[in-house]
């Protein structure tokens, strides 16, 4: 089948998915609710009625899962009506979700059930013993627990630094570089158009992430900038070493910020010290990926960015709703919720 057979039906189906998501007038409603029910009453009325009702008015503890698994059952609804290699790469967005509840599940064992409500038992992929995994004694016990999934080879490389670190940061990160190897294995067999497509989208998000965590592993780490360099996650589409290095050895944040996007100047705001807050950094992020995300769809009709493109704004506009709700809890001003939402 030809490029425009293979990707034409799916491609069709994930616009007409795209068009149900929040627009600028839904979130100026959300903005509005005066309350936290409020909010979810509003809520319920755009789209997701069905997880409001899963999780009720008085739990907002639990929506965090509950958005999680919106988007999973959405990517899933991609997989089902895909075939040959966007079935693959649809299989490869759901891992991104089991690599995420398997870190959750890691931390809750290592801080001994601490967080226990964060961890969402249903499976992505593979089904993990949950329990099982949380009363193992060592990390050995752990990592023969988890079956037939792809984790136990890098679970394993990475055991002597978790020793070491006394934290799960090394197994996180063996993770996140699994699944870089695995999306590098994939694009091998795709043609040069979605092998852009995915490079440069899923390249800012690593560059990005890079970004964030150098400070946070000086900080909380003691690394050097050689060490942080190292830990760093390969396959990032803007930032080189030198740049990382930098950041990390002066500061000099702002700057690698806009040697990512020049853009982004607009974006931060007048005066803004070099060194900004890491905190901050998160903003940044999500409205490059948000940026980028609704190119994709119009760059190329016929290629695989309608599906990434998807997959980010999904993620977005999660994040949105979280922040809705903190807002909601802590009593922002309906100015002050606007300015870190990204629509």
């Amino acid at each position: 089948m030809g490029r425009i057979g293979t990707y034409a039906l799916i491609n069709a189906k994930v616009r007409a998915m795209r068009s149900l998501l929040l627009d600028e007038r839904a979130y100026r409603t959300l903005l509005a609710a005066g309350s936290y029910r409020d909010l979810l009453v509003q809520l319920a009325g755009l789209g997701y009625g069905e997880m409001v009702d899963r999780v009720g008015y008085h739990h907002p503890a639990g929506l965090e899962r509950a958005l999680i698994r919106e988007e999973i059952d959405r990517i899933r609804h991609i997989e089902k009506f895909s075939s040959g290699h966007l079935k693959t790469f649809a299989r490869l967005l759901l891992e991104r979700y089991e690599s995420e509840s398997l870190k959750v599940i890691l931390r809750v064992w290592f801080n001994e059930g601490s967080g226990l409500e964060q961890i969402d038992p249903e499976p992505v992929l593979h089904e993990f013993p949950v329990d099982a995994l949380l009363s193992s004694k060592s990390l050995k016990d752990f990592i023969g627990l988890l079956g037939g999934a792809p984790y136990a080879g890098p679970l394993t490389g990475a055991a002597d630094a978790f020793q070491k670190h006394q934290s799960v940061f090394p197994l996180e990160l063996a993770i996140d570089r699994m699944g870089i190897e695995r999306l590098t294995d994939y694009l091998r067999d795709t043609d040069r158009t979605d092998r852009r497509i995915i490079r440069q989208l899923m390249g800012i998000e690593i560059d990005l992430r890079n970004l964030s965590w150098a400070g946070r592993f000086k900080t909380y780490y003691k690394m050097s900038s050689a060490e942080v360099v190292r830990n760093l996650l390969p396959w990032g589409y803007r930032l080189n070493t030198a740049k990382i290095r930098r950041m990390v050895a002066e500061g000099q944040y702002v700057s690698v910020i806009l040697a990512l996007s020049p853009e982004i100047r607009n974006l931060l705001p007048e005066n803004i010290e070099d060194r900004v807050a890491l905190e901050s950094l998160e903003t940044f992020i999500y409205r490059i990926l948000f940026r980028e995300a609704g190119r994709a769809f119009g760059e190329f009709p016929f290629s695989i960015g309608s599906v990434l493109g998807y997959y980010y704004l999904i993620r977005i506009e999660s994040r949105n709703i979280r922040f809705l709700v903190e807002a909601r809890q802590l009593g922002l001003t309906e100015e002050e919720t606007e300015s870190v939402l990204i629509f």
